[in-house]
């Protein structure tokens, strides 16, 4: 368990970084700046990260992390829309809720590694959790294509900064989820 004071410095480190983040590209960042403007000794620093790439690292598993929990909660296979829809609204919730994040972290040129870490993590947890053999292949397939166009979406709604209004985009989705049961 992290006491108080290393986790107030983390929270700290991460939020003078994401501010920094938004002025400037990852590669310009050094731990000295960091480090003073979040009022910081650099050793401060160095006790939590190994350097600037390694608190990129760390948030961006924040993210992935709290992505695929929401995942790990979900019953699978889905089998009906409405556990689809739920699925969106949660998944849309917290990118929203997130959303400086997320934005500066795509805007960053990784998202693509987190797109591809997702979609990983789906097709393992199907074939973990051994319902490849118990549901036909088209099943497979069909489930696959919808998680799939879910995070295309997703991606696609961080890509214009979110700015189609959440419950919209939820409404959408619901509709198009539909035609597939």
């Amino acid at each position: 368990m992290e006491d108080r004071r290393a986790a107030k410095s983390k929270m700290a480190i991460k939020k003078v970084f994401l501010e920094l983040l938004k002025k400037k590209p990852l590669n310009k960042i050094t731990v000295a700046e960091l480090s003073r403007e979040a009022d910081l000794g650099r050793g401060t620093f160095y006790l939590h990260y190994n350097d600037i790439y390694d608190l990129y690292d760390y948030i961006e598993s924040e993210l992935y992390g709290g992505l695929i929990e929401i995942f790990e909660e979900q019953p699978y296979p889905v089998t009906n829309a409405d556990d689809l829809v739920k699925l969106a609204e949660i998944i849309t919730k917290y990118t929203a809720d997130n959303k400086e994040v997320f934005l500066l972290v795509t805007g960053s040129g990784s998202y693509g590694k987190l797109v591809r870490k997702l979609k990983k993590v789906l097709r393992e947890k199907m074939f973990q959790k051994g319902y490849a053999g118990k549901i036909s292949k088209y099943d497979e397939m069909e489930y696959l294509f919808i998680m799939y166009g879910l995070i295309g979406i997703l991606e696609d709604w961080l890509n214009t900064g979110l700015a189609m209004p959440r419950k919209e985009l939820v409404k959408i989705l619901h509709k198009i989820l539909m035609m597939f049961y």
